[in-house]
């Protein structure tokens, strides 16, 4: 049995043999031409036209993507460096131009502004326009008259209710009032009194800017116990998958904001100037245009809701995500605390409500927002921009319809403008007389024409938040506490400190 095995094995074996024996022949000349094909192919998907900065090699078919993994702000942090201010990058097969410096950025979005105003369809298109029937975008249009018309409405505004609710302590006073009961609740049933105060924060920013898009100065009552919104947020970061975010999040917010419009319409009318919610102004301008005979096309309830929805969105998480890198800082910097503490008690706020009129009393306070903002930038590469037309910016050639895509992570690293950018440090912010000094360096909310728009009403709300936060506790490291308190940030498409818990000590009772 075994000698019929064997000599079948060997019939076999000599059959293979004589059928592989032509290929093995020209083996040395396939092992030649495959490396020669794979070279090819990588020369040919990397070909970028005359003039375009350089960039890394990537990959056929799929560019330089598959290296971009973890934070992708990071990820061309550390090309910038190679590359210098401008480079290139293949995503995909799609050739997308990164501003890496505050130089290639101020060229780009400020001195050839208007050659930078369009948009390229993506995750933030997906997210925002997706559920519309009317065949129109919001963050993501392009340029032209509808986007004009729409942003400066936008821009009016939020002139006319943001800065001045801004200014308005009132309003967050009672969303700080309720966070600061939910803290001092939530530490009796806590391990060590440790608690993650992200669920507070948010709920908090979400009751200001509903107040503030529908609410402010009507006599609307205020909806803190009957708008559920924060258990719709997500949280940490956007969830990855599009399909599923726009399924909860979204879906469930713009069902809300719908009930809320039109509940608004049938209240108001065209003479009533007591609403100066951002709704109310909305109404307001599409009668004025109705009694004229000629509406534009951006006064529409799609466009409604999508404006709020973006603006709730980015502001929401924008607000939230700052307010956690300052705690982590705090935590990381103690140093920092003290002088915080000790500049809001020698010039009498100790115990005090502090508002926006407040800030050329706390230059290190207002320094320390600011310092906060440039290393914890929440939107790292904001919204990607698409040029409508061949423009060329510091001696780099961008051809009509290149991607764009300006990473803040990098420009607010710049070594031109922060040496050991890496390190937290205030005192950038403070000229040598210890005021505060103009940030215009500073760029998380981009520039240029497409800015963000509401970026007064932001800043102001972030420095309310913090300041009476931080006059009202001090915050302390848990007991045994490992965090790395000197990380850079996580995420994909937020930047987001590492999970971390706080032990807040209370300092004041805030004044009534």
């Amino acid at each position: 049995m075994k000698f019929q095995l064997s000599y079948a094995w060997l019939l076999v074996t000599l059959s293979c043999t004589n059928q592989i024996a032509p290929i093995l022949t020209h083996l040395p000349l396939v092992c030649l031409i495959i490396p020669l094909i794979i070279a090819f192919a990588i020369y040919i998907s990397n070909i970028r036209p005359f003039g375009v900065a350089r960039g890394p090699i990537g990959l056929p078919f799929f560019g330089y993507s598959p290296f971009l993994h973890g934070t992708p702000a990071r990820a061309l942090h550390r090309l910038g460096r190679k590359y210098g201010g401008i480079f290139s990058v293949f995503l995909g097969r799609e050739l997308t131009l990164i501003l890496h410096s505050h130089a290639a950025m101020t060229a780009a979005f400020v001195a050839n502004g208007n050659a930078f105003l369009g948009r390229r369809p993506g995750f933030y298109e997906e997210v925002l326009n997706s559920w519309r029937t009317d065949g129109k975008k919001l963050v993501t249009r392009t340029v032209g008259t509808h986007w004009q018309a729409a942003r400066l409405f936008i821009a009016n505004t939020i002139h006319q209710t943001g800065v001045s609710t801004a200014n308005n302590l009132d309003l967050t006073k009672g969303a700080l009032e309720k966070m600061f009961l939910k803290f001092d609740h939530e530490k009796t049933v806590t391990i060590a009194g440790a608690i993650d105060p992200t669920d507070f924060v948010m709920s908090a920013v979400i009751d200001v800017l509903f107040t503030v898009i529908f609410v402010q100065g009507s006599s609307v009552p205020t909806p803190a116990a009957d708008f559920p919104l924060a258990s719709l947020c997500p949280r940490p970061a956007l969830p990855r998958a599009v399909d599923r975010y726009e399924s909860t999040f979204l879906a469930s917010l713009r069902t809300t904001f719908m009930a809320e419009i039109r509940k608004r319409q049938r209240r108001l009318s065209s003479l009533d100037e007591t609403d100066q919610s951002f709704v109310g102004h909305y109404w307001r301008e599409k009668w004025k245009q109705l009694a004229s005979g000629k509406v534009d096309d951006h006064l529409t309830e799609q466009e409604l809701l999508s404006e709020l929805t973006c603006a709730f969105g980015a502001g929401t998480l924008g607000i939230t995500g700052t307010i956690r890198w300052a705690f982590y800082h705090i935590l990381g910097n103690p140093a920092v605390q003290k002088k915080i503490h000790a500049e809001m008690d020698s010039c009498g706020l100790g115990g005090a409500w502090i508002g926006v009129e407040h800030k050329a009393q706390l230059p290190y306070t207002e320094a320390f927002c600011e310092e906060v903002r440039r290393l914890g930038t929440v939107f790292p590469m904001s919204v990607v921009h698409e040029s409508t037309e061949d423009v060329s910016i510091l001696g780099q050639t961008v051809p009509a319809g290149t991607m764009v895509i300006a990473n803040l992570f990098s420009v607010n690293r710049d070594p031109d403008y922060w040496p050991n950018s890496d390190t937290f440090r205030p005192e950038r912010f403070l000229t040598t007389a210890d005021e505060f000094s103009d940030a215009k360096h500073s760029v998380g909310f981009s520039l240029g024409p497409r800015k963000c728009p509401a970026q007064v009403f932001v800043r102001q709300e972030q420095f309310i938040f913090l300041a009476n936060i931080l006059n009202r506790y001090r915050l302390d490291k848990p007991p045994g506490c490992t965090t790395d308190w000197h990380h850079a940030g996580l995420g994909e498409v937020l930047l987001e400190p590492p999970t971390f818990r706080v032990v807040l000590t209370p300092r004041h009772t805030l004044a009534a």
